[in-house]
């Protein structure tokens, strides 16, 4: 793919499969109505998703893969209004880190929940739903939040809660 990327108007699906060595994919956008697959097939793969509205379904496959929600254009660092459908990512083997930033987002969030495979709330409309990941980090907002943490996966879980503190309960 050239670094212009890819543009597209009314496809129902888009699937995407990609090599066997180590990958970078920036999600700028996907459609409004449309179901998109992303597959890493090995290498130490990076993955940003900056903004889905609808259901975005990614397979980091083998490697030791890197995966960042959060979006960066102009340095907002939030997740507050750019998850517009479900997003479903796994790790897949190796060592796989996923990072979920709203660090930078300054609205106070309530009804946030933290599960072994979900991510609710933080202005996110549907969710974040993940899987096989070794490490989760997840940068809350600095204003006012309550977060409920019912479960955490098998791997290394850190919570950072901006500069207020926050009221948690598990």
């Amino acid at each position: 793919l050239s670094a212009a990327g890819i543009t597209y108007f009314a496809v129902e699906t888009v699937r995407m499969d990609l090599g066997d060595t180590a990958s970078t994919v920036t999600i700028d956008s996907t459609g409004l109505q449309d179901s998109t697959f992303v597959n890493f097939n090995g290498g130490a793969d990076v993955l940003d998703v900056y903004t889905i509205n609808g259901p975005l379904t990614v397979d980091m496959g083998a490697g030791n893969d890197a995966v960042e929600i959060s979006d960066q254009v102009a340095g907002a660092n939030t997740v507050n209004r750019i998850l517009f459908g479900l997003l479903t990512v796994s790790g897949g083997a190796d060592t796989d880190t996923l990072y979920v930033n709203d660090s930078g987002d300054d609205v106070a969030d309530a009804n946030n929940t933290l599960s072994d495979t979900r991510i609710t709330g933080f202005g996110i409309t549907v969710g974040i739903d993940y899987f096989t990941f070794e490490t989760l980090t997840l940068d809350t907002s600095s204003g006012a939040n309550g977060i409920y943490i019912s479960d955490t996966h098998a791997g290394t879980t850190l919570v950072r809660t901006g500069d207020e503190n926050i009221p948690s309960q598990l």
